[in-house]
């Protein structure tokens, strides 16, 4: 999960600047902006700040991006973190000039470090993790209240049509009280150095996007997360944006949909004979709006007449600051009434029960440095 605050901003400048000096003056690279010049070719560079309880760092060749543990920020010696993005730079030299086809902690990659002047302490593919001072640090409130609305969500799986709809009903009444108050504290430091943390995760990844993707994203939108596709080189990515305990279930229900929006589209095209892409399409499309619907039905009977609004600008703010502007697009596919109809009804019965595993979605970085 990726991290944005005013001090993750403070620290990124100087992963920047550390970077920059190994780059052009031990790497011997042209760097001009953020893009890296190397043979004729230019590439982009970016920097992120994660957490993460195993990892430290790691390179990702699908968006050329570096990432450096938020622990390292409070509790690494300068000269540490210096060989942590050397060695994660030396991954991103090797897949410029080598590709992905080579061990990533192999004998090239050793060799690369060697040619650069650099020893084990850069080369090897494991660290002193007790810099990350026994992990991150959890937040109490945040993990207490998480186990509660899971706990409301779990009992949608009662038979009781009553029970189902009640334990959704309450589970949503929490988080919106939630979200509210902590509107009500940013609200007050507005004008202070605030320290609150914007979170970036990611939830789900697939080579393109998809219909029962774009249904997730519908359905996560409900959770007062942004959801964001990301298209990186062969891959695309779902994430989402938003305060902690927000991002946190949203993850926890894109498990859940992944699987389950799977097997009701499977049930409904059997007992309806439904055929065919543009009736798989417009059944999902209609599973986001119908869910989507209910949500927003019960919104409007817990809140205010104005709060759902400082709500919804308050996570434009904060998408805002990771992202700048967005852009939206709409589908222009042709939609199928009868199976789009049947997705409405699918979403307004659709609960989140129980997270189940994902098994699609994978840490495709090269190795990690601290692995």
């Amino acid at each position: 999960m990726q991290i944005f605050s005013k001090n993750s901003e403070l620290f990124l400048k100087n992963l920047k600047l550390m970077s920059k000096d190994i780059l052009i003056t031990e790497m011997g690279l042209v760097l001009k902006k953020s893009r890296v010049h190397h043979n004729g070719h230019s590439y982009p560079l970016k920097y992120v700040i994660f957490e993460d309880p195993k990892k430290i760092g790691y390179f990702d060749q699908h968006s050329f991006q570096i990432g450096i543990n938020k622990s390292l920020m409070l509790n690494a010696k300068p000269a540490v973190i210096k060989n942590i993005l050397r060695h994660e730079l030396v991954h991103f030299f090797q897949f410029v000039t080598q590709g992905n086809t080579i061990s990533p902690h192999g004998a090239e990659f050793k060799s690369l470090c060697r040619g650069f002047g650099y020893g084990a302490d850069v080369s090897n593919a494991t660290a002193q993790l007790e810099i990350l001072n026994d992990q991150i640090e959890g937040d109490l409130y945040t993990e207490k209240l998480i186990v509660k609305i899971k706990k409301l969500l779990n009992l949608a799986e009662s038979d009781n049509i009553h029970e189902r709809e009640q334990a959704t009903l309450k589970a949503n009444q929490l988080l919106l009280k939630h979200n509210l108050k902590q509107y009500q504290v940013n609200s007050l430091q507005d004008g202070l150095e605030q320290t609150e943390e914007i979170c970036l995760k990611r939830v789900l990844e697939t080579k393109r996007t998809t219909s029962k993707m774009h249904a997730i994203y519908e359905i996560l939108s409900c959770f007062f997360v942004q959801p964001v596709f990301n298209h990186g080189k062969g891959i695309v990515y779902l994430e989402v944006i938003g305060s902690r305990i927000n991002v946190e279930l949203a993850a926890y229900v894109t498990q859940f949909l992944e699987q389950e929006l799977e097997f009701i589209w499977e049930l409904t095209k059997k007992e309806n004979s439904l055929k065919g892409v543009k009736a798989r399409n417009s059944f999902f499309k209609g599973v986001g709006k119908g869910y989507a619907s209910k949500i927003h039905q019960q919104n409007n009977q817990t809140l205010k007449d104005n709060e759902l609004i400082v709500l919804k600008e308050e996570l434009q703010n904060q998408v805002a600051k990771v992202y700048g502007r967005l852009s939206f697009s709409g589908s222009t596919a042709k939609t199928c009434d009868d199976s789009m109809l049947l997705g409405k009804k699918a979403g307004k019965s659709l609960n989140i029960r129980k997270g189940i595993s994902s098994t699609s979605f994978s840490n495709k970085f090269l190795p990690f440095y601290g692995k």
